[in-house]
């Protein structure tokens, strides 16, 4: 076995070179650890500095947190307004992405004689690459998943772990293509092209190894942003496909080798994730003669509210998300949505008291869940999500509820999930400026009622100010609001405390239009001027202000810059509600 090893990978665990390759394998997996430990830290180091405002805490967010990579201030890179290529880093980001590619450069060639013949150190360099290849895949899927420890653990963002995600990746496929190009360039040099095409057909070692390199080339090519955005179902399924593909062939290619325990590992996690989803998915789903219901509702501007109320309560927090299958119409699919609002509903225990009949509504426009008579009440969450139309699962909802007489269509859906809602607190900020666009309103309407809510009910002090910016296209988009921005209002301390500003990019000749919702709102025409809006607040300032933004692209970067610019002025901190799917 020790010889046959020797031939196809350079030696087995007692191999001199094996247990090099080992050593540092560990010390990368170890020193990854490490730096994720120490972004924790410096997270709960800038959290308990939260309201305090220092010239030193102004450089390090200016220069440091919150600065984009580029100095145009872009976090992505476009091709146009609708196509993203790529996520660009902030510089915090990049330091630590940074911090990563040297550790595996350093740790790739340290310890190598780069005197040794020119066959040695092929094989050496091939070795050492594809060791700390598999050994990366720990950590590579550890960032993958839903249920994801690193973002737990560690308090770091989903969109920061995404970033992370996808660039660790990146590093394991060149490392994948350094061990390939190793072994090509050694056999061709010595037995020739011949040579390699018949290892490649009658080898399994190599042939496995083949098509382990070229799915991990091709998850690099398929995985930049305007694929995902544009393919999403598209992109998900071809993702795990070449992933099975990709460990599948590793797998045989690592038969018998130390290597192999890396990969091991990998799959195990990526299995008790699996398995732990599909538990949370059954147990939030089903309970005592209880199921999750749900009804989709057409609204205003091609886009329509799903409705869905839970088997089991749970309290909803600010910035959460969840994961929806519709098995009729997306089959095993999932896709993500922002939890706009949420209801607790008085309601039966049992199915069979508690169905909705689409048919006794058909003459109203919207369905109220609490409204069902029941004979044995208990507290059931109702939850509402706001989709716009595109392709794919959510062209397919909205050809279902066409099909219907009044465009409202009951579904049986699947809820996954909550995810989020933990990465930041507005509770302690006197002033809150809260900047959406378009769909982007969806995340950031429960911080507005969160912290109403606890001004109502005494859990809040002070005075405070919050301040609720919404960019949209049409006038028609309020719609996809309006009630809940009623149900804000009405609150009593609203009246001092909430106001809301809607910029109309689109056909509007500054109308009021049919609009009553009261309280401090404003509409304007044309697009928000961020700088303008955030001098004001500033001017106006009550204590330490917080600044969020969640839509497109170009906002956040005007949002983001115009925070950096006044961080000398005033007590100010930013924070980004985008998820980067």
């Amino acid at each position: 076995m020790a010889t046959v090893l020797s031939i196809r990978h350079g030696g087995g665990e007692s191999d001199p070179t094996e247990v090099i390759n080992t050593r540092y394998a560990w010390v990368l997996l170890v020193s990854l650890a490490g730096l994720f430990t120490f972004c924790a830290l410096f997270k709960f180091w800038f959290g308990s500095q939260k309201g305090q405002q220092s010239k030193f805490m102004a450089r390090i967010k200016k220069h440091l947190i919150y600065a984009p990579l580029i100095r145009s201030g872009q976090t992505e890179f476009r091709l146009s307004s609708a196509s993203v290529i790529f996520t660009i880093p902030t510089r915090l980001q990049a330091c630590i992405i940074f911090t990563a590619v040297v550790l595996n450069i350093v740790l790739l060639v340290t310890h190598i004689a780069w005197d040794s013949a020119e066959k040695s150190l092929f094989s050496l360099v091939r070795n050492r690459a594809g060791t700390l290849a598999t050994a990366n895949l720990i950590p590579l899927v550890l960032l993958a998943g839903r249920h994801n420890p690193i973002s737990s653990i560690f308090g770091i963002s989903f969109s920061a772990v995404n970033i992370f995600h996808r660039w660790l990746g990146r590093i394991v496929v060149l490392e994948a293509v350094v061990h390939a190009a190793m072994w090509l360039a050694s056999k061709s040099s010595t037995s020739g092209w011949s040579y390699v095409a018949e290892e490649f057909r009658s080898s399994q070692f190599i042939f496995t190894g083949l098509i382990a390199v070229i799915s991990f080339i091709s998850l690099g090519i398929h995985s930049p942003s305007i694929f995902r955005n544009k393919f999403y179902e598209t992109f998900l399924h071809s993702h795990i496909l070449l992933v099975c593909l990709a460990l599948g062939g590793l797998w045989h290619h690592l038969e018998e080798l130390p290597a192999r325990r890396y990969l091991f590992a990998a799959i195990g996690i990526w299995a008790i994730q699996r398995l732990a989803r599909f538990l949370l998915v059954i147990w939030r789903n089903c309970a005592l003669a209880k199921t999750t219901r749900g009804i989709v509702k057409e609204i205003p501007g091609e886009a329509f509210q799903i409705s869905v109320t839970m088997a089991r309560p749970w309290h909803v927090q600010p910035g959460q998300y969840i994961f929806i299958y519709i098995p009729s119409i997306g089959l095993w699919t999932s896709h993500p949505f922002t939890i706009a609002w949420y209801d607790q509903n008085e309601s039966s225990p049992t199915k069979e008291s508690s169905d909705i009949n689409v048919s006794e509504k058909s003459k109203e426009n919207t369905i109220h869940l609490a409204d069902i008579n029941v004979p044995q009440k208990s507290k059931e969450t109702t939850i509402h999500l706001i989709v716009k139309r595109r392709t794919g699962f959510t062209a397919a909802l909205h050809r279902k509820i066409q099909k219907t007489e009044v465009h409202i269509a009951n579904v049986s859906p699947l809820l996954e999930g909550p995810y989020g809602g933990k990465q930041y607190c507005l509770d302690t900020y006197g002033t809150v400026i809260l900047f959406a666009g378009g769909v982007g309103i969806t995340h950031q309407l429960l911080y507005a009622r969160h912290i109403l809510n606890g001004l109502e009910e005494g859990v809040l002090f002070g005075r405070r100010r919050i301040q609720l910016v919404w960019a949209i296209r049409n006038f028609e988009h309020i719609e996809w609001v309006r009630s809940w921005l009623e149900c804000l209002f009405r609150l009593d301390r609203a009246k001092n405390a909430f106001h809301v500003q809607i910029f109309i990019t689109r056909d509007y000749n500054g109308a009021n239009d049919t609009l009553s919702l009261g309280g401090n709102l404003r509409l304007f025409s044309g697009r928000p001027d961020v700088d303008s809006i955030l001098r004001c607040n500033v001017d106006q300032q009550v204590g330490p202000m917080a600044v969020t933004s969640c839509g497109p692209g170009t906002m956040s970067d005007q949002v983001r810059k115009a925070c950096i610019d006044y961080q000398f002025d005033c007590n100010i901190d930013y924070f980004e509600g985008n998820y980067c799917w």
